[in-house]
């Protein structure tokens, strides 16, 4: 039998976190009129920055997906800062936006003990190359599609306490 490591362990929980926020963020998509709404990761796993595409009034969108717990491992600090991108965020969106003929869009998926929360935005709204939540939920970065809803999953699988 074939024991995983501590780090195997995390890894799997980052991934199956990451796998229910791409769903959450969907179905927020979905409820907010999207339509043609795909997970890009059914068809290419980890692609470079799109995880999403959708279209909405006939004007296509490709999404990255990032899901973190809320609060950093074992404190009540908040998890500020969500990494989108490892080079400069000019050069990857006009990748992307090239590649897929859509406008670079983000969304941040905060998931604590009980409740998640959707965010989205335009890359252009970026001053950095992450995401700061602490904007996002006092409304100066993007928008909130979800707050603090009920997700009804075992947090033990996907909390980071």
């Amino acid at each position: 039998m074939l024991v995983k490591t501590e780090h195997q362990k995390e890894n799997e929980r980052k991934i199956k976190l990451g796998e229910w926020g791409e769903e959450a963020a969907i179905n927020a998509l979905i409820t907010e009129g999207f339509e043609n709404v795909e997970n890009l990761n059914r068809k290419k796993k980890n692609s470079r920055f799109a995880d999403v595409y959708a279209q909405k009034d006939g004007h296509p969108f490709i999404f990255s997906v990032k899901t973190r717990n809320k609060y950093r491992k074992g404190t009540d600090k908040l998890n500020e800062g969500y990494n989108l991108l490892y080079a400069g965020k000019d050069v990857i969106a006009k990748e992307v936006e090239q590649a897929h003929k859509a406008k670079a869009y983000w969304i941040a998926v905060q998931v604590d003990k009980t409740t998640y929360s959707v965010y989205m935005g335009s890359l252009d709204e970026l001053t950095t190359n992450d995401i700061r939540l602490r904007k996002c939920m006092d409304g100066t970065l993007g928008r909130c599609l979800i707050q603090d809803q009920p997700h009804g999953m075992d947090y033990n699988k996907f909390g980071n306490r």
